[in-house]
């Protein structure tokens, strides 16, 4: 007699999808086998034949399909009968697919509870058969969509008919109408009302032929109560030839002092947005109303200021004696108006010790300054400088110097305690260590 295979979980790599319907076959009688992972490089056949195999294992739970070559791509399946239904409830779909295509794979897997699809592209041809691809039990959704307008898009949500917790969307297409606030707050009221995260990301082309719709001009509209009260978080990037639209869930950090990595930057409750103007963009044909914008990553180039900016990330910046001797006033008057609002400001990759001074002075109301990817041995002489700045220009307003060190260790801690006792440097302070962040706060200078 021979024992039964107890296989659980199984990974095919670098077959041809000829060779791969064989194992699948004898797939069938594996009663533990609850997760399947295929990786192909590229497909020139059929792969409907393959998914209506993986379908059809009657234990199956978690499903993941990755081509890595897929521009010619064929998915043929038949609309799911009711004895055609699969038992998957996690479904990865790392390859090109039409919407046609992928609402003929949902009308087979009705118990779907996590989707994510990596490109879904356009469909050519109107399906004339009406299909049933109601998900009761999808909480996360996770899509890229190439060319697909928004009401299709709509129309695929509404089908579903699920309690989305999670719709993660990434889409590049030219129809403006994903811009339109009103249009996803309509959306989600009336049928993802569950939806705790929401992340959207819209990539908009910088050419030519770029004009301004009224979609763009109401862009302060994803700022309104219904974003903030569900504390989603929209900021806008300009980058190389795009500018892109993003909306995520607000993550604040378990300390005061707001933690930036990678071009993220630190919103306040009551305001979400933020964004990042990127110097190579600077000249482009290029007008939003910025008048909400409380957060600004600066990359290689000179600040512009915001009338409601709280919040800046700066990866680089003039000199002290380059920034006070530069023949550009205008930057300089707009850094020095009285009613600059910035409390919190990051510095990325500081080399020199002389770029921390302007910053001090042109931000006369900042409470929080972080400084990022500080090497060990520079340490201890940007610190001493920056609190000598400080006690300097007499500072006595609460601040919180955030430090965060690839090498940090337990050592830093005592070594800067000490140094700031000998030089006299504070008197009421705070020093503390979270990780790769130490914390340096006090009430007075």
């Amino acid at each position: 007699m021979i024992p039964p295979i107890h296989l659980k979980s199984l990974v095919l790599k670098e077959i041809s999808t000829f060779k791969l319907a064989i194992p699948l076959f004898y797939l069938k009688p594996l009663c533990c086998l609850f997760s399947l992972t295929i990786c192909l490089d590229q497909c020139f056949d059929d792969f409907g034949d393959i998914d209506q195999i993986i379908f059809r294992l009657p234990f199956l739970k978690y499903a993941k399909l990755i081509i890595s070559k897929y521009e010619e791509l064929d998915i043929n399946i038949p609309i799911a009968t009711n004895k055609q239904y699969s038992t998957i409830e996690y479904l990865v779909i790392h390859h090109r697919c039409s919407l046609n295509e992928l609402t003929v794979i949902l009308s087979r897997t009705p118990q779907l509870s996590h989707l994510y699809c990596l490109n879904i592209s356009k469909s050519d041809e109107i399906i004339e058969q009406e299909v049933s691809t109601i998900l009761p039990n999808l909480v996360h959704f996770s899509l890229s969509l190439n060319y697909i307008e928004f009401d299709e898009f709509k129309e695929l949500i509404i089908q579903i008919s699920s309690r989305l917790k999670l719709l993660s969307v990434t889409i590049k297409c030219v129809d403006k109408s994903y811009l339109d606030a009103s249009l996803w707050e309509k959306l989600i009221l009336e049928h993802t009302p569950d939806l705790s995260r929401f992340i959207f990301c819209y990539a908009d082309a910088i050419n030519d032929d770029f004009e301004m719709s009224p979609c763009h001009a109401s862009i302060d509209r994803f700022t309104s109560s219904f974003l903030v009260q569900r504390q989603w978080n929209f900021r806008i990037i300009v980058a190389d030839d795009e500018v892109i639209y993003v909306i995520r869930p607000y993550e604040a950090t378990s300390v005061n002092c707001p933690k930036y990595t990678h071009i993220n930057a630190y919103s306040n409750q009551n305001t979400i947005n933020d964004g990042v103007i990127d110097n190579r963009q600077k000249d482009a044909n290029f007008s939003v109303s910025y008048s909400s914008i409380v957060s600004l990553f600066v990359r290689d180039s000179p600040l512009v200021y915001y009338q409601n900016l709280d919040s800046v990330r700066i990866s680089s910046f003039p000199l002290y004696e380059d920034f006070y001797e530069s023949d550009q006033p205008s930057i300089i008057s707009k850094f020095l108006l009285k009613n600059n609002k910035i409390t919190k400001v990051a510095l990325k990759s500081i080399s020199q010790v002389e770029e921390i001074g302007p910053i001090i002075d042109i931000c006369p109301r900042m409470q929080h300054l972080i400084l990022e990817f500080i090497s060990h041995a520079n340490l201890k002489f940007l610190v001493r400088r920056t609190l000598s700045k400080i006690k300097k220009d007499r500072i006595r307003r609460p601040i919180t110097i955030c430090i965060y060190i690839a090498d940090a260790n337990n050592n830093i801690v005592q070594e800067l305690q000490k140094m700031i006792h000998s030089e006299k440097l504070l008197k009421h302070y705070t020093l503390n260590r979270q990780y790769d962040g130490f914390y340096l706060h006090w009430d007075k200078g």
